[in-house]
Formats: C-alpha cells, sequence, structure tokens
C-alpha cells in the first residue's frame, strides 16, 4: 500500500535531535547513547518516534484503500447501508463500496463519466446515446422511443462483463449479500444520472 511517509527510526530521531545542539566538545556526548546526555535525547527520539508511527496510523485509516478502524466511520459519510449497498462482512467489499460512492461525486454527464464510475470497480461498459441506438443501421435488441426529445435523453449501456458476484453462482465465501452487478449499475446510474435521463443498461450484445 501507497504511504505518505515512513516514520524515522528512533537512532535516526536521536541524530536529528542531537544535531540541533550547537557544535562543539561540550554538546558532543549528546551523540553518544551510552552518555547520561544522549540518553537523554535517545528518550525524547523515542517519544518522537512513538509519535509518528500514530501519525502513520492515521493518515494509513485516512486512506480508503486500507482503512480498518474508520471505516465504519467512512461508511456513515457516504450514506451506506442504502438501497444499493448493504452491509458485508468483507473488508475490501467494504472499501470499494465506499469507493463506489465517491466516484460519483458531480454526477455523470458524458460517455466518459459511465466509462469511468464502471471501471472503479471492473465493469467494462459501452455507452451510447438512445438517438445513436435507434437509427440505421439498427442495434440488437431494438429498442425505440416514443419521442426523439425522449431518444435524446436515452442511455443504452452495454454491459461486457459482469465484475460483481453477489448475485451469480459459483459465489464465493463469504457470500457477499450485494446487488448482482447489472442491478448495481442500474441502481447507482439512476441515482447519479441527471433527472430527465432515462439509464438502460443491457448484456453484451453476441453479434
Amino acid at each position: 500500500m501507497p504511504t505518505i511517509f515512513d516514520p524515522f527510526t528512533i537512532p535516526e530521531h536521536h541524530f536529528l535531535l542531537a544535531s540541533h545542539l550547537p557544535p562543539g566538545r561540550a554538546w558532543a556526548s549528546a551523540f553518544d547513547p551510552d552518555d547520561d546526555f544522549g540518553k537523554l535525547f535517545l528518550g525524547l527520539a523515542a517519544e518522537f518516534y512513538r509519535f509518528q508511527v500514530l501519525e502513520k496510523k492515521l493518515f494509513d485509516e485516512m486512506d480508503i484503500n486500507q482503512t480498518y478502524e474508520l471505516l465504519t466511520d467512512w461508511e456513515k459519510s457516504v450514506g451506506i447501508p442504502n438501497e444499493c449497498f448493504s452491509n458485508v462482512n468483507n473488508l475490501d467489499t467494504r472499501r470499494k463500496q465506499v469507493l463506489q460512492i465517491f466516484s460519483k461525486f458531480g454526477g455523470v454527464q458524458t460517455k466518459e463519466d459511465f466509462e469511468r464510475v464502471g471501471a472503479v470497480f471492473g465493469f467494462t461498459l459501452n455507452v451510447y446515446s438512445g438517438s445513436a441506438w435507434e437509427t440505421f443501421p439498427l442495434s440488437v435488441p431494438l429498442m425505440f422511443s416514443d419521442t426523439t426529445k425522449e431518444a435524446r435523453h436515452t442511455i443504452i449501456i452495454e454491459l461486457v462483463n459482469d465484475a460483481a458476484t453477489g448475485g451469480t453462482f459459483p459465489l464465493p465465501i463469504p457470500i457477499p449479500f450485494i446487488l448482482s452487478g447489472k442491478d448495481l449499475l442500474q441502481c447507482m446510474f439512476d441515482k447519479l444520472a441527471p433527472a430527465n435521463v432515462i439509464v438502460i443498461i443491457i448484456d453484451k450484445v453476441t453479434p
């Protein structure tokens, strides 16, 4: 996992603290871990090291990719559980669900936005406008809107692969009781897409 920094060792802290003293023989013993003066700086170095270890732990918890103790707080901050995401026991799944919510911030407007949201969790999507889908040569399955305006406000999402396994067999262990890939995407995009846009998700069309 990436980290913002790695704590200095106690000897490194000891050297840095002693280095802040003025030069000269009177202060030279500060570098000696066996000297009483040096032991004073060694004790301070141990506290600096302890603080930095705790600081690193906090930074790690702030990273959703590796958080553990703050994961419940992360979930609360984005509104999990909800109708799209349920409580699960698997840590990786819980972290991915939080990321999934974060990926929606700002909504989805463009073809690239839809693809980006899908790619966050391994879904490969082909995204088409309703108008393009309904013009000749026609694509299968055939879809026709009642009006030209409705066609312009329809997004067709072709699901190339189903990255979620919660609703399919064989089920992994532990069993993640979550929506299947298509249902999960439908739930997400119904929330993310503009209010006047209809999102239709279909399976990959076999030529």
